[in-house]
């Protein structure tokens, strides 16, 4: 038997000469030994020992001119010097740790080898036959195809031989876009002439025979570990799907019920020859379908449900095994191009199951992130082609695996792309490659842009372009004792955030011991995990752009990143990846467990248990009892079940609410509606629902603010509006108003409030309107004085000259205007909050307000919440006449008054905002008699009939009446040669026909956003082929340079 050991590789960057006995031509290289030692008898731990040691005796020559070192005192530096000098000492620090330095390899590039070894200088030991001019044990040439084989990944014992020091180098190269480690597709077809020259005519004929043979059964033994990896795909797949199926109790999502829902919705659009349908009349008074919602997911499972010619909730099962085999496939990808088939397999086994993964998928029930979940191993794949294999092909595949992650959900390819701008910035800062990081990034924003005619419009509107809500994006953060926890899975909670503890583990493994490729995925990870803790959350919710800051939502991401790292850790002991690996699946263990259900627990007919859950909540029969619209005012209590039910089974009812309200042109309505709920503004969630077209209104009494014993305010607010209650199951309340089947509503107003902030008075005194603009300079005189009061709150103007004269104009003409002045806009000059002369002062109250003293009268607050011990708000300076003020010991603070004249009031301490919240009786007195009215005063409102038909590319409206609220949504991707207004968000038309046409948005700038991200990547391709030029150009000339100096 020939050698037998091990073959450590080692760095060293210094400064040398080419030329022989010449002190000229210094410059810094890279140069790779490889030590081949006798290992035989070789100690687990003394593989450190070697490395270290090793190490240490490189460090004194790491960064220095070889020429100016004592050892090389009358010596070459050339390679071949270089070599020389080195072999003996390290043979020496060796064979004192007990082994034998057999043979030391030594290149600055991999194309030429020098070794030096004693065996080859004695001629009577032959263990090693050959010195090779190309480094024939690692590479071998086909001479046929003219294409390189490298054995060394085709073998595991060869592999585990090649094994880097686990001790980085202190002196990192200056210049690695040049050194960089050459990859087998790089080598020239000349450097393969070259060689094929060098050969004579027997070596060539014995090494084509012998390659042949490795190649072929190579090939052969490859491909049936990838065959049975696709098999263990597809049996996990089909196990997955029976799972669930015989469990029947399916979908467990939150979320699940609203994308098939759509996908189905888009099935039904397809069968009537739209193929692309951008409107839905049924949510939300009629909503965007796909605008904010991603299509790949919903085409995916509208197709899969055309497969199985069935109902989406099969389909739904049928798209569960889908994201398992998309997944394994992109992680058996990696095994085959690195030779970790066994690894990646393994891996791709277990993607689906990670905890945080099933979480997202069947407990959570956001499918589109399940869809990218799936593709993150291919994303990850290209990138990692393009920055570490230097491969500039793989920035097309790269930019359609992105663009495709985009038209999933545009948020999640935000986090996807600053996840991997963390990472490019610490792997290019590690492994000095800059310009193929920098362009692997552009490539992956070359695919959002890609996909432009969908970003652009799901920027513009919806939820982009209104302010995060801190409230929501604090659920997105958890605490560290918790999100390490594997007890919270193993006790039943499969809804709370688990990282994974084993995951966690592997990357302080992997950044204390792992080399400088897979030390940057590891910080990566540990880095966004550390930013889903509690204690960061305070700051990035003040950051800009927060709401893509929801940061478990990057979790996922950065599980990928993990399994990449994992992977191309191939320094990894075997007995270490089995460890990491039973540690992985138990992890995955315990949040999968709940899928399966004992055969006591399963449900027979999905379908019948979802009826029966209908009928429990009173769905059914609601829906039989609707003619136009129903409001069901569940605070979301039911997830995404009541719209799919109420829109999707059965009868089709057309729906106030749905799911993803965000996205809805009534958002701020419906947000409205459900707040009135919770703080008990009946008479307003009455009136309101009819506003929005709803003849049938259904409320859980759990949501109600005092529970059942809101019960007869509940009933006696309704009545108000003409709602009469239709039934009482103990559970819900049903309320029914006798309408013609479809119908418009006039309203004439008695007030206006105007101001983001608006709708608190208007909750308290529904007789209020929400005015549409809240900039004071966009109304005039006329539109304003026909109503009897005007309330400003949380309001802007343009001139603050002009909008003092509008008010005081008003005000004169006899119309009551109350002024907010907790939110009046700051007078840049003065830098403070003032109007009229009257100026806000800061102050905070502790516990409860004190007394106020209003006219005659005097009121006490309820203590304030232990949410809010502390209550930040103003009192009021520069009144004319004090109207009320509250007791301190100290003075007497104002609150109320008014100046210039008596019907131009202000107010201070926020009392309508505590009213609104709180709902004080006493405070809810005090507001009445500042106002002079009561919560019982309504809008004259009378419904009228009104004809709409609503095609795939238009909306047809019918009206017999002027100022007629269609009860529609008013979308921008409507247009329309007729008039039409839109008031609080409602379509509102006159007499006669009006046609609206319903039309692509934004779809100029979409295709333009596209064509800009397709010559991004053009630009990208030519950059990086340059530098794939110049990279071969050095190197030949490199080559050239040493194929002279051998010469000489």
């Amino acid at each position: 038997m020939g050698f037998c050991g091990y073959k450590y590789k080692f760095e060293l960057y210094a400064s040398h000469s080419n030329i022989i006995n010449s002190g000229e031509n210094i410059h810094f290289h890279n140069f790779t030994m490889a030590l081949y030692i006798n290992t035989t008898n070789l100690k687990l731990d003394d593989n450190f020992a070697i490395e270290k040691v090793v190490q240490d005796w490189l460090k004194p020559f790491q960064g220095q001119q070889l020429d100016n070192m004592e050892l090389f005192v009358s010596k070459e530096t050339t390679v071949e010097g270089i070599g020389n000098t080195f072999f003996e000492p390290l043979y020496s620090l060796i064979e004192k740790l007990g082994y034998e330095l057999v043979k030391l390899d030594i290149y600055e590039n991999p194309i030429r080898v020098y070794s030096v070894s004693r065996k080859l200088l004695d001629s009577s030991v032959n263990e090693i036959s050959s010195v090779p001019l190309v480094c024939l044990p690692l590479i071998q040439i086909d001479e046929d195809e003219e294409v390189l084989i490298d054995y060394n990944n085709k073998f595991q014992k060869e592999a585990a031989a090649t094994q880097e020091p686990l001790v980085e180098p202190l002196v990192e190269p200056l210049a690695e876009e040049i050194l960089e480690e050459v990859t087998l597709e790089e080598i020239t077809l000349e450097e393969i002439s070259n060689h094929k020259n060098r050969l004579s005519p027997h070596k060539t004929s014995t090494y084509r025979a012998n390659k042949s043979s490795v190649h072929k059964s190579n090939k052969i033994f490859t491909a049936l570990k990838l065959i049975l990896g696709f098999g263990c795909f597809v049996l996990l797949a089909m196990l997955t799907m029976y799972i669930v199926k015989i469990s029947g109790r399916y979908p467990q999502g939150s979320d699940t019920f609203c994308h098939l829902y759509r996908a189905d919705l888009i099935l039904k659009n397809i069968g009537q020859g739209n193929w692309y349908p951008l409107y839905d009349s049924t949510w939300y008074n009629g909503v965007e379908i796909m605008r904010y919602w991603g299509p790949i997911p919903l085409y995916i499972i509208a197709g899969l449900e055309w497969i199985v010619q069935s109902t989406v909730l099969d389909a739904y099962v049928l798209f569960l095994g889908v994201l398992v085999l998309i997944g394994g496939c992109g992680w058996i990808l990696w095994g085959y191009r690195y030779n970790r088939v066994g690894l990646s397999v393994f891996l791709g086994l277990i993607w689906f199951y990670m905890p945080e993964n099933i979480r997202v998928v069947i407990y959570e029930g956001n499918l589109p992130r399940g869809v990218i979940n799936a593709l993150l191993p291919f994303f990850f794949y290209f990138f990692w082609r393009v920055i570490e294999d230097k491969k500039k092909n793989a920035i097309w595949p790269l930019m359609v695996v992105t663009a495709l992650i985009t038209l999933c959900h545009l948020g999640i390819t935000i986090m996807l792309i600053a996840t991997v701008a963390i990472f490019t910035v610490i792997y290019a800062k590690m492994n000095h490659c800059g310009k193929w990081a920098l362009g692997a990034v552009l490539a992956s924003i070359s695919g959002v842009m890609l996909a432009g005619v969908w970003v652009v419009p799901a920027l513009i509107g919806g939820a982009a372009s209104g302010s995060s809500t801190n409230q929501v994006m604090k659920n997105f953060f958890e605490s560290a004792t918790v999100s390490l926890n594997p007890m919270i899975r193993l006790n039943g909670d499969a809804l709370s955030f688990y990282f994974g503890l084993s995951i966690f583990i592997i990357c302080l493994m992997g950044i204390v011991f792992g080399t400088k490729k897979v030390k940057p995925g590891f910080i990566t990870v540990v880095i966004l995990y550390l930013c889903t803790t509690k204690s960061i959350y305070t700051l990035f919710s003040k950051l800009p752009f927060s709401q893509f800051l929801w940061m478990i939502r990057f979790i996922p991401i950065a599980l990928a990143v993990a399994m990449v790292s994992f992977i191309m850790w191939k320094q990894l002991r075997k007995w270490m990846i089995v460890l990491f690996g039973i540690m992985l699946l138990a992890d995955c263990f315990a949040s999968a467990q709940y899928l399966y259900y004992p055969k006591e627990d399963r449900i027979e007919n999905v379908q019948a248990d979802l009826d029966a859950k209908a009928e429990t909540m009173i769905l059914t029969e609601a829906k039989k009892i609707t003619n136009q619209r129903m409001a069901l005012l569940d605070l979301s209590k039911y997830g995404s079940f009541a719209p799919y039910y109420i829109a999707g089974v059965g009868k089709t009812v057309k729906y106030t609410f749905g799911a993803g309200w965000e996205g809805a042109s009534t958002a701020s309505n419906i947000v409205n509606l459900n707040a009135a709920v919770e703080n008990g503004w009946y008479v307003y969630l009455f009136d309101r629902a009819l506003e929005l077209g709803n003849d049938t209104v259904l409320i859980p009494i759990t949501c109600l603010k005092e529970k059942a014993k809101d019960m007869e305010k509940v009933i006696n607010s309704a009545q108000i509006s003409g709602y009469n209650l239709v039934k009482n199951n103990g559970s819900s309340l049903l309320f029914h108003k006798d309408t013609i089947e479809q119908f418009g509503v006039i309203t004439q107003y008695k007030n206006i409030a105007i101001g983001d902030s608006a709708s608190g008075i208007a909750m308290i005194f529904p007789s209020f309107e929400e005015g549409s603009k809240t900039n004071i300079s966009d109304y005039t005189f006329e539109e304003l004085c026909k109503y009897n009061t005007i309330y400003l709150s949380g309001f802007t103007y343009d001139d603050k000259a002009k909008a003092e004269e509008l008010l005081l104009k008003l005000s004169k003409s006899g119309v009551q205007v109350y002024i907010d002045m907790n939110k009046v806009p700051e007078d840049r000059a003065k830098k403070q909050m003032e109007l009229f002369g009257v100026n806000a002062q800061i102050i905070t109250f502790t516990e409860t307000y004190p007394e106020f003293q209003y006219k005659a009268d005097t009121y006490k607050s309820l203590d304030f919440s232990a949410d809010t011990p502390a209550w930040n708000t103003i009192y009021l300076n520069g009144l004319e006449n004090v109207e009320g003020y509250c007791n301190m010991p100290e003075k007497n603070l104002p609150f109320i008054g008014t100046s210039q004249n008596e019907n131009l009031h202000f107010i201070g301490l926020n009392i309508v905002y505590y009213l609104q919240t709180t709902k004080d009786l006493e405070i809810k007195n005090l507001v009445g008699s500042i106002f002079g009215m009561d919560e019982f005063s309504t809008p004259n409102r009378k419904v009228v009939p009104l004809s709409i038909k609503t095609d795939s590319n238009k909306i047809t409206i019918y009206s017999e009446y002027n100022n007629v609220n269609t009860t529609l949504s008013s979308i921008d991707i409507f247009s329309s040669d007729n008039n039409y207004k839109t008031n609080n968000n409602l379509i509102v038309v006159d007499s006669g026909v009006t046609v609206i046409d319903i039309g692509y948005p934004h779809f100029k700038m979409g295709i333009l956003v596209t064509a800009v991200g397709i010559i991004l990547a053009i630009i990208t391709y030519v950059l990086m082929l340059k530098m794939k030029e110049k990279k071969e150009n050095d190197d030949n000339d490199e080559i050239k340079e040493e194929d002279d100096n051998d010469k000489n």
